[in-house]
């Protein structure tokens, strides 16, 4: 019985020391994975994910934009008379495409109904005036025998005719607003031109008959003419300080026949959130050549040069590039000064241990990279 008991007793104790040594070497067997950071499993330079940088240098950069744009004129006008009558006369400039100067006269109307009106108003005014005279005399005579009468007693009104004096300097009055009104009327017989400008469109002949506000016509101010240029929200951006820019207009189908100079004025005060279109407003020094609705081409240039770093602009995101220093990867903000064809010019910038030009996919500040050809780039950071 005693060696029963133990025979049961080393069965149990070779069963526990198998599994012992089973559970030991599968632990061995791991992988050893438990240095690890909040980033993923700590890799051996050997291990990183490869990626090549290169150095970018400065250059003088000269920022030109080329946009299209149309000649509109913000203060378009229809012609029209304030006084009707028969056309008599109309001027040579006022035809399309005449050129005119403020005052000048565009047409004029018949005015002899309006002559004959001025000259009965001028007769009315001189009868109020006469009868105003007349009742003035009358009025003082009336208070000079009143006061010999009665010297310490004020006149009543009636007594020194002051309802008849009213009267005949309310008709005065009226007479003359009536004479000032004739006047007008024929003044307006003559339409003058209201500004510098140039003829769109006319509709008129001698002996037509005009009316009161009828357009004859459409005219526009050479001050209001303007392009209006399309141009992206990232030019915009880097086009603050609109006065240290000049612009140059041409035609497009001749981009080497200058129409004009001109300089910027503006931009629009909305992004479309489709096109990511902005507009630029540009003002001509001389508007000779330059039909409303014309369709052109303009290149804006800055005036002074700036120290730039050319990027492809694969390389930038979000105004930001991937750098490497001390083989981990780094975002660094850039200034962007403009853009030209495939390439984006930036203020010059730390470039640490070199642009890099590819990354891993799923790249994260910090990760730890190795250098392509690292023998062949310095990496003093």
């Amino acid at each position: 019985m005693k060696v029963r008991l133990n025979t049961g007793v080393l069965q149990l104790l070779s069963v526990m020391g198998i599994v012992g040594f089973t559970f030991f070497l599968s632990e061995a067997l791991k992988p050893n994975n438990q240095q690890q950071t909040s980033e993923g499993p700590t890799l051996n330079r050997n291990q990183a994910p490869v990626v090549s940088v290169d150095y970018f240098s400065s250059e003088n950069y000269q920022p030109v934009i080329e946009v299209n744009g149309e000649i509109v004129a913000r203060t378009k006008i229809d012609v029209t008379a304030q006084v009707t009558g028969r056309v008599a006369s109309i001027s040579d400039a006022f035809r399309p495409g005449g050129e005119f100067r403020k005052g000048n006269v565009l047409f004029t109307l018949d005015s002899q109904d309006f002559t004959i009106r001025l000259e009965q108003a001028k007769a009315d005014e001189a009868i109020a005036n006469s009868n105003y005279i007349l009742q003035k005399s009358k009025a003082d005579i009336a208070e000079s025998d009143w006061r010999k009468v009665y010297p310490n007693t004020e006149p009543p009104a009636l007594a020194i005719l002051e309802p008849q004096m009213i009267a005949a300097k309310a008709n005065l009055d009226k007479a003359i607003a009536a004479r000032k009104a004739a006047e007008l009327a024929l003044e307006r017989t003559t339409i003058l031109a209201p500004f510098d400008g140039k003829v769109l469109s006319t509709n008129i002949g001698v002996g037509q008959l005009v009316g009161i506000n009828q357009s004859v016509g459409m005219v526009y101010s050479s001050d209001s003419v303007e392009i209006e240029s399309p141009i992206t929200a990232e030019n915009i951006a880097t086009m603050a300080d609109k006065d240290q820019y000049s612009v140059s207009l041409y035609p497009i189908h001749n981009p080497s026949q200058r129409l004009a100079l001109g300089r910027l004025v503006g931009f629009g005060a909305q992004i479309d959130p489709k096109s990511r279109m902005g507009m630029a407003y540009i003002k001509p020094t001389s508007t000779d050549k330059l039909a409303i609705g014309t369709f052109l081409k303009a290149v804006i240039i800055k005036t002074d040069s700036l120290e730039a770093v050319r990027i492809p602009s694969k390389l930038v995101s979000m105004s930001s590039v991937w750098v490497v220093s001390q083989n981990k990867l780094n975002k660094v903000s850039l200034s962007v000064l403009g853009y030209d064809g495939q390439d984006v010019l930036v203020a010059p910038f730390d470039q640490h241990g070199g642009i890099a030009l590819t990354k891993p996919a799923n790249a994260f500040v910090g990760q730890t990279v190795r250098v392509q050809n690292e023998n062949e780039v310095s990496n003093a950071y």
